[in-house]
């Protein structure tokens, strides 16, 4: 079972002129020495644009990103974007990814784009984490 004690909304926005093939998480001040307990991304299909009105990459490029997570204690988590969607295009649900309330470094985690970078510019991945401040 996963409960949601705390939930924050994180855009990762990819610049239009961005030339980089690592594109690191905006600083999260609220997220700083909190646990982190799940991950969810949203794809176009399910979330239409991010908040800040950026399209959501396609279905193609979003197959073609890696998620890095570091955590304070030097370890990480490397997996597909893919494996954070909630909602797919056939309407498949599952559970965010479920952690075991590390404390991410948000400045040192990063999304990994494999195909060409022009593909993602102007446009953001949103991510919801679930976490405690305790």
């Amino acid at each position: 079972m996963f409960y949601v004690k705390r939930s924050e909304y994180v855009e990762v926005q990819i610049p239009a002129t961005n030339l980089n093939a690592t594109v690191y998480f905006p600083d999260l001040p609220n997220l700083r020495n909190s646990k982190t307990f799940g991950l969810s991304a949203y794809m176009q299909d399910t979330a239409g644009s991010a908040q800040s009105g950026n399209e959501i990459p396609d279905l193609q490029y979003w197959k073609n990103t890696i998620v890095f997570l570091y955590f304070e204690n030097g370890l990480f988590i490397a997996q597909p974007i893919m494996s954070f969607a909630n909602v797919d295009l056939n309407n498949y649900f599952q559970l965010p990814v479920q952690l075991a309330g590390q404390n991410i470094v948000w400045s040192k985690s990063y999304l990994q784009l494999l195909s060409p970078v022009a593909n993602y510019q102007g446009r953001s991945f949103v991510f919801n984490v679930y976490y405690t401040l305790n």
